[in-house]
């Protein structure tokens, strides 16, 4: 189980505003609680208002794969959705994020997530372990 916890909002819109057409990509694999399309939906509704604050308009489409964390699952899911887009914005965990800058090289992405645990009932992972897929600051 990974569990993650949203970025602030306004971290969010700062490493967006640069951009006007974003693909906001829920993930449907073991992220806790649940990044899916209604997430990815949610926050689309979220950044459009706080955009609209800030005097910009974003173009936003929200959809979700199986797992971000597959490079093949990835690269077709978003293949046909990536044309006009100019940054994606990733809700799984830092290992998605990861594989979206892999199989998109000329996309920027960006996460939306802040991943506080990878381990499992048994197994908990230490800081050096989990370090690559992070995308908060250790404290």
């Amino acid at each position: 189980m990974i569990i993650t916890a949203q970025k602030p909002l306004d971290e969010i819109l700062d490493f967006l505003s640069p951009y006007g057409s974003i693909l906001i990509a829920g993930c449907d694999g073991c992220t806790q609680p649940p990044r899916g399309l209604r997430e990815a939906e949610t926050l689309a509704q979220l950044l459009e208002l706080g955009g609209k604050l800030r005097g910009k308009n974003f173009t936003l489409t929200a959809t979700t794969l199986p797992k971000q964390c597959d490079s093949y699952l990835t690269l077709t899911a978003l293949q046909s959705q990536i044309q006009g887009i100019e940054a994606v914005l990733s809700l799984a965990c830092g290992l998605g994020v990861q594989t979206i800058t892999q199989v998109l090289p000329d996309c920027p992405a960006y996460p939306s997530q802040n991943t506080l645990f990878m381990g499992s009932g048994r197994t908990i992972l230490s800081k050096k372990d989990v370090l690559p897929a992070e995308t908060a600051c250790w404290p």
